[in-house]
């Protein structure tokens, strides 16, 4: 089964190594972008989601998340404001 396996000599070796190593930091960037992106998401549903007459402790609550909403959007400024910009522009075009 080993045999099967293309051999990688020297300097190929070295420069696929390389490669590798050069994007890695591009895909984890990616990925982390992602999940901020379905973070961002997840807490604007959350804020989405009071009711208009909701009690006094819900509203306790959703300040609170509120506040963990903010202080995501905080650590996370470059990635979340686009998705902010982009969910807010689809609000405001919404008949």
């Amino acid at each position: 089964m080993l045999s099967r396996i293309p051999k990688v000599h020297g300097i190929h070796f070295i420069a696929l190594l390389m490669l590798v190593l050069s994007t890695s930091p591009m895909l984890l960037a990616d990925a982390r972008a992602a999940s901020t992106e379905q973070e961002t998401l997840r807490h604007l549903k959350q804020l989405r989601a009071l009711p208009a007459d909701a009690s006094p402790d819900r509203l306790r609550q959703h300040n609170e998340a509120m506040d963990e909403a903010w202080k995501f959007y905080h650590g996370h400024r470059d990635e979340a404001l686009p998705v902010l910009r982009r969910e807010l522009a689809a609000e405001v075009h919404k008949p």
